[in-house]
């Protein structure tokens, strides 16, 4: 059976002759040096190298940071949804090929395979599972999302072997999207890989209650996102520094966390509030340093915000916001107004029904001493953004920067061509111009 040769080899070859008996000093390093040297440089880069002498013509397959992924392939299936059969084929078949030839005695650091696979190829993500076990991988991300909306494809995700995630583990990172775990996988986890620093689970379908105990003494990172029929977050982890959650409203305890600082909560689904997240992070409040809110407008509990924590050590606010256009935004003021020392305050605006306008509404002076940097993402110049763009331009006393970007959130295209980011002088006459010209061209 023909295999696909890694795409990598199959560019190269023929492009540089083999001169037998050759020897550079380079090639003449030891085995230690070599991958010292090598471990700076992509997959493609070292499989290039491979072609330079007969030692190196298998160095690759001892490389301790393994990287598949084919965005091509994902144009290609994206452009005609019938080759997704043939293109995942492909795909696994040169990441398995990879992995059968890797029998080098090194451990390998890193294995992060990323394309849209379901739950057909389960048998060779149980072996990529247990190879990289073998291997006692430091980092391991396994990503099958589609970030396409693909037609007739299976939808069954596959899951990660509870074996592999009950055997001691060197783990320092795991990474899994569109992976279904369960609640026994957290428990195996937790017991196994007492090293983990870092863990992300995203899309799971099973996941229900995620209870991470002190055990994970190292933990520093945990991120969830998706997980739909999750119910309850439950983290005791003394090392705690950042947390990240996307999705509907749940039961959230975190406790003991001193040194939490940055913390990301939100969903974007219509009928999702916010608030529970505040009465779950007041504890934290005065110790957090970046705090990112997702929401949407259409659900009313999101539209204003009322008595909020005092966030006195906050540097960055990151504000997610879906939203009809004919709202407005200006009911989040009172969190800005709640963070004494904000250095930068992020937009993020998916809006709808751009067309529709409305009178912009003036809010009251309240200074923003410290605030430098002003990032509007989305921008579409309607009042639902040039209100809160004038409020902070009004009252930003130190306002140094201010970037517009016109392309929203969960897109690659700008609402409008032009200019992607400029910077404003501090001159207060300048920007309210700037403002008023830039609605005016735009309509």
């Amino acid at each position: 059976m023909m295999t696909k040769p890694w795409p990598a080899l199959q560019s190269c070859d023929n492009k540089v002759k083999r001169k037998e008996g050759v020897t550079s000093g380079l090639c003449a390093l030891p085995n230690e040096i070599l991958f010292s040297i090598l471990s700076s440089f992509t997959m493609k880069e070292v499989a290039r190298l491979s072609i330079v002498s007969h030692r190196w013509k298998y160095i690759w397959e001892n490389f301790p940071r393994l990287h598949f992924e084919d965005s091509r392939a994902m144009e290609r299936i994206f452009e005609s949804p019938k080759v997704i059969s043939h293109e995942r084929s492909n795909f696994v078949t040169w990441v398995s090929h990879v992995v059968d030839q890797h029998f080098g005695a090194y451990s390998i650091d890193e294995l992060r395979i990323k394309f849209c696979l379901t739950r057909t190829f389960q048998s060779h993500v149980d072996k990529w599972a247990f190879f990289a076990s073998e291997k006692q991988v430091k980092t391991l991300d396994l990503n099958f999302t589609s970030k396409f909306n693909l037609v007739n494809t299976e939808s069954a995700h596959c899951s990660f072997p509870l074996k592999v995630a009950s055997i001691k583990s060197s783990l320092i990172s795991l990474c899994l999207r569109s992976v279904d775990v369960t609640d026994e996988f957290i428990g195996c986890l937790i017991c196994s890989c007492i090293f983990l620093e870092n863990l992300c689970i995203g899309n799971s379908k099973y996941l229900t209650n995620l209870r991470v105990s002190s055990s994970l003494q190292q933990l520093k990172h945990l991120e969830v996102s998706h997980c739909l029929h999750l119910k309850i977050i439950d983290i005791s982890t003394p090392n705690l520094v950042s947390f990240t959650y996307r999705g509907q409203a749940i039961e959230l305890r975190i406790r003991d966390a001193s040194w939490l600082s940055k913390v990301a909560v939100g969903s974007r689904d219509y009928n999702a509030s916010i608030s529970y997240a505040f009465d779950s992070l007041l504890q934290y409040s005065s110790q957090l340093e970046y705090l990112s809110l997702m929401m949407n407008l259409k659900c009313e509990s999101n539209i204003q915000i009322i008595n909020p924590p005092a966030l006195t050590n906050v540097k960055h606010i990151e504000l997610c916001f879906i939203a009809c256009c004919n709202k407005s935004l200006l009911g989040w003021t009172s969190l800005i107004v709640a963070a004494p020392v904000l250095q930068k305050l992020t937009l993020k605006l998916l809006g709808f029904n751009i067309k529709r306008a409305r009178p912009i509404v003036k809010h009251n002076a309240c200074p923003l001493k410290c605030l430098k940097t002003l990032e509007l993402v989305g921008f579409m110049g309607r009042p639902i953004d040039l209100e809160f763009a004038a409020f902070v331009l009004e009252n930003a006393i130190a306002l140094e920067e201010v970037i517009i970007d016109f392309t929203p959130m969960f897109s690659t295209k700008p609402y409008h061509k032009g200019v992607q980011e400029l910077l404003l002088s501090k001159d207060k006459c300048w920007q309210n111009t700037f403002f008023v010209l830039f609605y005016s061209i735009i309509n």
